[in-house]
């Protein structure tokens, strides 16, 4: 009696890698996608918070605040300095940057990612706009920086955000859905 030893072949074997690096190649993109948008999940909640906390503070003094401190808010971003040329009161750990930021007839507040692929792109809450800016206010945008993210990658990839205008020659505002 003859015995065959059962092996696969070559062919066999690199049909099933090849599948292998299909679905790999299917699945990383959709993977980092959902990583992107639970990240900017939790940096809108706190981009609310703070322009919640912002509105409460207009509420009860008549203007609103100067700095992160007069806010009844805590925040686990002890450091200060812009990493996305940012201007005003500003606050930032390894993974986010939150501002203050205001002119002579403007207010807003702006949650931006600190690092990654879309480093200097988040959320801007438009509290007080510039007399001629078409941005309602009391209103939450997507933004991007011009010079750091200038594709539209995460407001129209991650969260498909709709393109209204460029900002202040800071950066493109999206609408949210």
């Amino acid at each position: 009696m003859v015995q065959h030893k059962q092996a696969f072949t070559l062919i066999e074997l690199l049909v099933v890698v090849l599948i292998i690096g299909i679905l790999a190649a299917v699945a990383v993109p959709q993977y980092q996608k959902a990583v992107w948008k639970s990240r900017s999940t939790e940096l809108v909640v706190t981009a609310r918070a703070i322009a919640n906390a912002q509105e409460i503070y207009w509420l009860a003094n008549g203007n609103y605040p100067m700095s992160f401190d007069e806010l009844d808010l805590t925040l686990e971003a002890p450091s200060a300095g812009s990493n996305c040329s940012v201007s005003g009161t500003i606050k930032h750990n390894e993974r986010y940057e939150f501002a203050l930021s205001w002119g002579n007839d403007w207010t807003n507040s702006l949650a931006l990612f600190n690092d990654g692929d879309y480093k200097c792109a988040g959320y801007l809450f438009v509290h007080q706009k510039p007399q001629n800016s078409i941005l309602p206010e009391k209103a939450m945008y997507c933004v991007e920086h011009n010079s750091v993210n200038p594709t539209g990658k995460f407001c129209e990839k991650v969260l498909h955000a709709t393109y209204i205008t460029d900002a202040w020659n800071w950066g493109k505002v999206y609408r949210l859905p």
